[in-house]
């Protein structure tokens, strides 16, 4: 559920216009972007207040102290396309920050971020009513265009998606304060703590997803997470003479215990690969890949399916399918 805030008509004017957010605002999507099909919370808020932590359904999709929600891109291929960081609320302009390179950067480059303190990167903060804050952070170089003290309407362009500052994947990180204390907008102010009752500031729901399957593919060589996270697209076809034939699949939130099944099907419905992986650590992110070389003998011409499935406690809670097809 959501809190909707009344418009009040009053000869006087409001520090935001005409509009008060009352007990709690009610937030839009802060990005340009359909949750599930284009874009996906790799991190939320973490709700554990010792070393460890937690998210707001005592889940481990977060890191300790993590203050907001990471909205992340498939690959950096998205993120040069260009999507839009949208104002959640109307606000005013109390902090930007513009110019950061766009990469996680060396060891030297990363101890730089933390010595300046711009970690978040490229920035905006927006003021709202009744002492209430939202910030979008790592956003892409040369893409903030408001400047400060500038107001915005909800839905206004704050700038574009973007990997500055310390952000190893294409994603913004947006958080929410209240008179300087962190809210998670999928919880609420009032939340208890991890397992508590929420109450969600969304306008449109938005599902939690304790595992995200990011992206699938095909490979003729061998790709690994850096360069899955430049280009993370699988092509339509391969020559049925390629060298190898690779099917891999990344997914954010792995706990230890789960099974990845991964397997290759061939244009028959044969299995032309299959293995299963026991996850024996909890990791923010996993990659995994099966398949083998052809020995130089001739692939089956055809269409070949790959297929990732991670299983939790004894349930096959998600599956990401992808093909290819193999040309004479």
């Amino acid at each position: 559920m959501h809190v909707k805030f009344s418009f009040i008509m009053a000869g006087i004017c409001l520090l935001f216009g005409s509009s008060a957010f009352g007990a709690e605002p009610s937030f839009g999507w802060p990005a340009a972007c359909s949750l599930g099909m284009d874009c996906w919370i790799a991190q939320y808020v973490d709700h554990d207040p010792s070393a460890s932590f937690r998210d707001f359904t005592c889940g481990h999709q977060t890191y300790d102290k993590h203050d907001g929600i990471d909205i992340a891109l498939k690959d950096r291929n998205a993120m040069n396309g260009g999507v839009h960081v949208v104002a959640a609320a109307d606000g005013r302009v109390v902090r930007m920050r513009d110019g950061m390179d766009d990469h996680y950067g060396t060891p030297k480059d990363i101890a730089a971020v933390k010595a300046a303190k711009k970690e978040g990167g490229n920035i905006v903060s927006l003021l709202h009513d009744d002492g209430w804050v939202t910030e979008y952070g790592h956003m892409k170089k040369g893409s903030v265009t408001v400047k400060d003290g500038q107001y915005v309407r909800k839905g206004d362009v704050l700038g574009a998606v973007g990997q500055s500052g310390m952000a190893q994947f294409a994603h913004v990180h947006f958080s929410v304060r209240h008179k300087n204390k962190t809210v998670d907008p999928f919880a609420g102010e009032a939340f208890s703590g991890c397992g508590g009752e929420v109450k969600p500031m969304w306008e449109k729901p938005a599902a939690y997803e304790p595992i995200v399957l990011f992206a699938a593919g095909f490979s003729d060589a061998e790709p690994d997470l850096g360069k899955l996270a430049l280009d993370a697209s699988s092509p339509p076809s391969l020559p049925v003479g390629a060298e190898k034939l690779l099917f891999w699949f990344v997914f954010y939130g792995a706990e230890p215990g789960d099974r990845l099944n991964l397997s290759i099907l061939d244009p028959m419905g044969e299995a032309y690969a299959q293995n299963e992986f026991r996850q024996e650590r909890r990791q923010a992110r996993v990659y995994r890949m099966i398949g083998q070389r052809t020995a130089g003998a001739p692939l089956k011409a055809g269409t070949y399916t790959g297929r990732a499935t991670v299983t939790r406690k004894g349930l096959a809670v998600r599956e990401i399918e992808q093909t290819v097809i193999i040309r004479e």
